[in-house]
């Protein structure tokens, strides 16, 4: 009973990891620029449920877990190094929850992820503006919690390096429409034990992680105080096996999801531009992960460090 727990919660761990950046205003994912010395302090809250899973292809249900939820925190911070280079930083807080079964969840912090976004093309005619942008960035673990240790795990304990290409292409000032194809590569990952089993018996503590491959499509209608988009996003591990039947899970397992969601913003100008950010997203199909439904909900606030700067709007 216990191996169906263990399964069941790593991968609504890594669920919530893999959409953690992909639901955020002004971040690596999109063509939103801050001006020089232009910075934007965000909290989001983002929480994800799920019943049903799939175990390689094979779409199941434990109903000695009940319903898997995973909850997070995350503080991200967006600098404009210039108009054409932005930093962004985030550091998430996890815990999970279990509605059935005596297994208990775990909390803490998880990995600093972060990133550089560069505008490396603009073309701008008549109504049309095209922008060519380059990203790259990584994360890395602050905690010692352990990755093999479910379900007290909240996180991998890899390090990761990925690289992006953002194409953004905005039509009559208000149309937007946003593709990126993303490539991480992720580091070893250390067990707290000296061997293990995949289809042989390994004695290592130490295990390869399968790399990542994802792609995504985002469109919507933005004006001065608010935004709406539809998001698309494919993500395929390059590697990895499937979840063993009644076996409990491996770090390394091939995890594959195709998501589909919703981002809205509202901007309060009299709020000095405070900006509610609000989302949903759902897991239309996968391999190896739950079926989860996710809401996020969080608070931006745009300043600057420049002095006599009356206003500061994030610019395209």
């Amino acid at each position: 009973m216990q191996q169906y727990l263990y399964k069941l919660l790593i991968i609504s761990i890594l669920h919530i990891a893999f959409i953690s950046t992909s639901s955020q205003a002004q971040s690596l994912n999109d063509g939103i620029y801050l001006p020089k010395q232009g910075v934007c302090a965000g909290l989001m809250y983002s929480y994800s449920s799920w019943q049903q899973y799939w175990e390689g292809s094979l779409k199941r249900e434990n109903l000695n877990l009940g319903r898997v939820s995973t909850q997070s925190l995350q503080l991200m911070v967006t600098y404009g190094i210039n108009s054409k280079l932005n930093l962004v930083v985030g550091l998430p807080y996890i815990w999970t929850k279990a509605s059935a079964g005596t297994l208990a969840g775990q909390r803490g912090v998880q990995d600093l992820m972060g990133g550089l976004k560069y505008q490396a093309f603009h073309w701008q005619k008549n109504q049309h503006n095209l922008q060519l942008s380059a990203v790259v960035g990584g994360s890395v673990p602050l905690s010692h919690y352990t990755p093999d240790l479910l379900p007290l795990s909240i996180g991998l304990q890899s390090r990761t390096l990925f690289g992006r290409a953002l194409v953004h292409y905005r039509f009559r000032d208000h149309w937007l429409f946003t593709a990126h194809a993303t490539y991480t590569t992720r580091s070893l990952v250390r067990l707290d034990r000296e061997s293990y089993y995949t289809t042989r018996q390994i004695y290592s503590n130490q295990v390869a992680m399968p790399n990542v491959l994802s792609y995504g499509l985002r469109g919507g209608y933005k004006t001065a105080r608010w935004s709406a988009e539809l998001m698309f996003e494919q993500i395929n591990c390059l590697g990895g096996l499937d979840i063993r039947r009644n076996d409990m899970p491996f770090v390394s397992n091939e995890m594959d999801m195709s998501n589909l969601g919703f981002l809205g913003t509202y901007t309060f100008s009299q709020l000095a531009d405070l900006q509610v950010v609000a989302g949903i997203n759902h897991t239309l199909a996968g391999r190896n992960v739950g079926q989860s439904t996710a809401f996020s909900l969080g608070l931006m606030k745009p300043f600057s460090l420049v002095k006599k700067t009356a206003t500061l709007s994030p610019n395209e």
